[in-house]
């Protein structure tokens, strides 16, 4: 036998050692909220299934996740209640919302994802869609719980539904005390005239303090720059949120963060010979609780707010 000098020996590999499956999923769905992909921790062979239960109720595809639990595990249930739930028809779904098992995070995450595309499909009608929000609302996971409850409190200022607001506010508001004021806010626009903010015009970039009534629309659309600058109905004022948001409300000029993106904008707006206002700054409309975007405001003939649609409640487009 030949010795090895130690210097010569391969280095010994060592295994990450296993984090808790509670910090995995949420560093899963701190990754899902961020639109990135969802890390691969180092997990106890316990844990491999839940997690890769998390995992297939986040992606895309496929539609229905495989059920990767024991036969006979409770978890193996509750999954094969899922699938099925996602399998059955329409008019099923109201009875079998509330029958939900929903002890693991993957089916909490399955929920959300689901009920948001079919209520936007409007395949899943007003009661299944409060059962859905309620449902998740419930949820002792914080970032599926306000998941819920933004949902619920989003279409709740949509349909002007107080009552809904005021549920919503009494049987959460001592776990989610910092979500509730700014919709709050926004019911407070409702029926009154439309504030003054900044703006900057677009392709001029000379600022002005304009109501949302004097912008040339009868309805005003707030929504990042994405991509392509598709052109919006006639009626529809369009609002460019900054991406930074942070310059000084009073400020008359554009400060070196907006600058850049804000004569891009006027480039590609002036070449296509249409219009647009630049808020350099998001501060003053967080007072009245205009924060989620998408955004689409709906003014009356006297200029004044008779419908707010944001965030969930929002159309993908005006």
């Amino acid at each position: 036998m030949f010795f090895v000098p130690p210097a010569l020996q391969a280095p010994e590999v060592r295994r990450p050692e296993p984090i808790p499956l509670a910090q995995a999923e949420d560093l899963a769905l701190i990754a899902f909220d961020e639109g990135k992909a969802l890390p691969r921790p180092a997990l106890a062979a316990g844990d491999k299934a839940a997690y890769a239960w998390l995992t297939a109720n986040a992606a895309t595809a496929p539609k229905t996740p495989a059920n990767p639990f024991r036969a006979g595990e409770a978890a193996h249930a509750e999954a094969a209640a899922w699938r099925a739930f996602l399998a059955a028809p329409p008019a099923e779904w109201a009875a079998r919302l509330p029958q939900l098992s929903l002890s693991l995070t993957g089916t909490q995450l399955g929920l959300w994802r689901w009920g948001r595309v079919q209520t936007r499909l409007g395949t899943l009608d007003k009661a299944g869609r409060k059962a859905f929000e309620d449902r998740l609302a419930a949820s002792p996971v914080p970032y599926l719980r306000s998941y819920g409850l933004r949902h619920a409190l989003c279409y709740a200022v949509a349909e002007a539904d107080e009552a809904r607001f005021r549920e919503l506010r009494d049987r959460y508001q001592l776990v989610e005390e910092d979500l509730f004021p700014p919709f709050q806010r926004l019911f407070a626009l409702l029926g009154g005239p439309a504030p003054v903010f900044r703006f900057f015009a677009l392709p001029g970039l000379d600022f002005r303090d304009l109501g949302l009534g004097e912008l040339g629309g009868t309805r005003i659309w707030m929504q990042p720059a994405q991509g392509r600058l598709d052109p919006l109905p006639a009626d529809v004022a369009w609002i460019i949120p900054s991406g930074a948001g942070s310059q000084a409300p009073g400020d008359a000029r554009l400060d070196e963060d907006n600058q850049p993106p804000a004569r891009q904008l006027a480039e590609q707006l002036q070449a296509a010979g249409r219009h647009a206002w630049y808020a350099a700054s998001r501060i003053p409309f967080e007072p009245y609780g205009l924060i989620h975007f998408p955004i689409l405001i709906e003014l009356d003939g006297e200029k004044r707010i008779t419908r707010i649609r944001m965030g969930d409640a929002a159309p993908e487009r005006p």
